[in-house]
Formats: C-alpha cells, sequence, structure tokens
C-alpha cells in the first residue's frame, strides 16, 4: 500500500508539474496562438536563426493543426516536453498553395514537420510528414566543416516522377551516433489534397569512414548512379535499377566489389525499405 501511495504521489506531482505551463496552466494541453512564419526571398527553409527575413501570419486552419500534432507529441498532452515556441516557415508552391514547415523539439529531438495548405480550397495535408533535424541543426553545428554534407536549399520543387504535378524535394542529415553519417534526399509526389506519398528517398551523400572517402548517389531517369570519391579522385561504384512505382529493385551492376553493400545505403537499413522510408523518416 506504501508503495501505491508513493507512486500516487510522484504521478501526482508529475500531473501538476505538467499543468503549470507558461501561459497555458489550465489547458490541459499546448495552444500556441498568434503564431507567425518566416517567409524567405529563397522560397526555402534554413536551419539556424532567421533574425532578419519577414514574418507573416499562419492561417488559423495550419495553427491548428500545428497545436494538433505537437500535442500528440506530448506526455499528459502538455507541453512538459516540447522545449519553446515552434519556428515556421512559409514556402510558395503555388498561387493559392503553401507548405508550412514547422521546427519544434521533443524530447531533445528536433523535427522538420509539412503542412500543406491551399488558400482557395481550404485544403490541408490531414497526416504532416516529418523528418529529424537534430544533425543538421545550425548549419550541421558539431560536425567538422569537411564533415558537412547537406548543401543547396532545403526544400525544391521539381516534377521527378513526371506526372505534369511538381513533387517536394527535402533534405536530411542522419547519424547514429557513431560511424554512420549521411544525408537523404526525401522525394514525396504532393497532390491537391495536399496529401504528401513518398516517392523515393535517396542516400544522396555517406561519409565511408574506413578511408574518409564520401559515397555519392544520384538518380538518373531510373537508375541510381553510385560513385566514390577519394582523396579527390572519384571513380564509380555501381548502378541500381529501379522500377519507381513499385519500389524495387530490378537490377544491380557492380564495378567495385569491396563497396557492393553500399549501392544504396550504408545505414544498415534493409534496401527495399530504404528506398522508400529513409532513414529517419517519420509519419504522423
Amino acid at each position: 500500500m506504501k508503495i501505491l501511495n508513493k507512486i500516487s504521489f510522484l504521478l501526482s506531482i508529475i500531473l501538476f508539474m505538467s499543468y503549470q505551463s507558461d501561459g497555458y496552466a489550465q489547458s490541459k494541453r499546448i495552444i500556441y496562438k498568434n503564431l507567425r512564419a518566416i517567409k524567405r526571398t529563397d522560397n526555402s527553409f534554413v536551419t539556424y536563426n532567421d533574425s532578419t527575413s519577414v514574418r507573416v501570419k499562419v492561417p488559423l486552419m495550419v495553427q491548428k493543426k500545428i497545436n494538433s500534432f505537437i500535442a500528440r507529441r506530448s506526455l499528459f498532452k502538455t507541453h512538459d516536453l516540447i522545449r519553446e515556441r515552434p519556428v515556421i516557415f512559409e514556402v510558395r508552391y503555388d498561387k493559392s498553395t503553401s507548405i508550412y514547415v514547422v521546427k519544434y523539439t521533443f524530447m531533445f529531438t528536433i523535427f522538420y514537420q509539412f503542412i500543406g495548405f491551399d488558400s482557395k480550397s481550404s485544403t490541408i495535408t490531414e497526416n504532416p510528414p516529418a523528418i529529424i533535424g537534430t544533425y543538421m541543426d545550425n548549419n550541421e553545428e558539431g560536425f567538422e566543416a569537411g564533415d558537412h554534407l547537406i548543401s543547396g536549399k532545403m526544400i525544391e520543387f521539381k516534377d521527378v516522377n513526371n506526372d505534369g504535378r511538381l513533387d517536394v524535394i527535402t533534405q536530411e542529415r542522419v547519424h547514429n551516433g557513431t560511424a554512420y553519417n549521411a544525408a537523404v534526399t526525401h522525394i514525396y509526389s504532393f497532390d491537391k489534397k495536399m496529401r504528401f506519398n513518398t516517392y523515393l528517398c535517396i542516400e544522396s551523400k555517406m561519409i565511408y569512414e574506413p578511408n574518409n572517402c564520401v559515397i555519392t548517389r544520384v538518380l538518373k531517369n531510373d537508375t541510381l548512379v553510385c560513385n566514390i570519391a577519394c582523396n579527390n579522385k572519384a571513380s564509380i561504384i555501381g548502378t541500381v535499377k529501379l522500377d519507381l512505382k513499385r519500389k524495387k529493385i530490378i537490377a544491380k551492376k557492380v564495378f567495385q566489389a569491396e563497396y557492393k553493400d553500399f549501392l544504396i545505403t550504408g545505414g544498415g537499413v534493409k534496401e527495399s525499405d530504404f528506398l522508400l522510408n529513409g532513414d529517419n523518416f517519420i509519419m504522423n
């Protein structure tokens, strides 16, 4: 009985502390109000503090969506475990559609969540996808300059799958805490219902630790071309022909046998799973 009383007391303390949230003490859930988004001239988002770009109002539907998915990540539906207000970027997709990139920290992990919103039809993404941004925060702070893997814009729009509609392409820095360091390109098809569907995940760069070389992969039509650069000398490892509709591997050609296990990924994930989900991909 004494043990049960102690457990009950501890739970009550936790619950009490969870309700003492700054500004929302009695809300029982996170409610962020009057959210504003950063709108950059390069129509992208960044991983560092942008204090100079203009701020714009976030539509009410988007604010509600942000509050709903952050609440689902929080124990007791309070924001004890959410650190600080979310940072939001507005990226224009077309005349009536924007993608809101929401950065927030939960349990010491940084997330970037993507919400599509069409202001003309008031259509919003129901299940926003997310990537982990912990290892690319503040321009990959903590990694030596020579080990930086993210380059170019963080989000772009191209018709990769040739269906006449622009796909959403974003980057993620992944790391397993030890030797695995890579950049993953996520390609989503993005339809008029604001749904993100993974088209393909490509491990675009990976540091090959044994000799500090860099393995790169590029998609050319339906073929993944894998190269390696060591001491400023580049050579091809091999190619992988893909069935992009079914996310299946059709055939492989290997030109350097010692790297045959790195044609698609070096992260230890099953190749077919990686093509569809990447390494740290999350779907809420």
